[in-house]
């Protein structure tokens, strides 16, 4: 009978331990779950995809003929591509030149000659049907453009063309460059 008691005593205690009091109580009866996700940014190194007069190394466009032999600006295309671009956050895409344009910092524009090459600029998402951001340096007195991205996993393609049409301007000797 001792052993009965006993057993029906612990069975009472173990109710009591899950009375509803118990059971209300959210604190007791509810986990939070919780985790984070840093912000994500990846570019990776640009792979050449096609063009004329030009080729990529590394970060470098180069091209290989800046002018014609009537030196104007030589016809000049590059076709660049960022594979596996991924951000996990709106982002800004901006297009911006350094210089305005590709120029030649050591020569004096005068006259007939110029120290500078324009050239416009789009980036493109995965097959280059859908526009993130244009930039024209002949046209924008900041040479800037920003566009805002949401969240994006894919390919990024930056088409840069030399503009040919320099108002019959012939380009001055010397080496010339910017930064897009």
């Amino acid at each position: 009978m001792n052993k009965i008691v006993s057993t029906v005593s612990a069975i009472t205690v173990l109710a009591m331990a899950c009375s509803p009091a118990f059971a209300d109580d959210p604190a007791n009866t509810s986990l939070q779950i919780t985790g984070s996700v840093s912000t994500i940014a990846t570019l990776p190194e640009p792979v050449r995809l096609g063009g004329s007069n030009s080729s990529l190394v590394g970060n470098e466009i180069q091209i290989t003929s800046i002018a014609t032999p009537q030196l104007t600006p030589q016809l000049t295309t590059i076709t660049v591509n960022y594979p596996n671009v991924t951000t996990n956050y709106n982002t800004n895409v901006t297009l911006t030149s350094a210089n305005g344009g590709i120029i030649n910092s050591a020569a004096t524009p005068s006259g007939d000659f110029t120290n500078i090459v324009h050239y416009t600029a789009t980036a493109t998402k995965d097959d280059g049907t859908t526009n993130l951001v244009s930039l024209d340096t002949s046209a924008e007195s900041t040479a800037t453009s920003t566009t805002v991205v949401e969240p994006f996993s894919g390919n990024v393609q930056i088409d840069v063309i030399l503009i040919t049409d320099n108002g019959g301007k012939k380009l001055l000797e010397g080496s010339y460059s910017d930064t897009l």
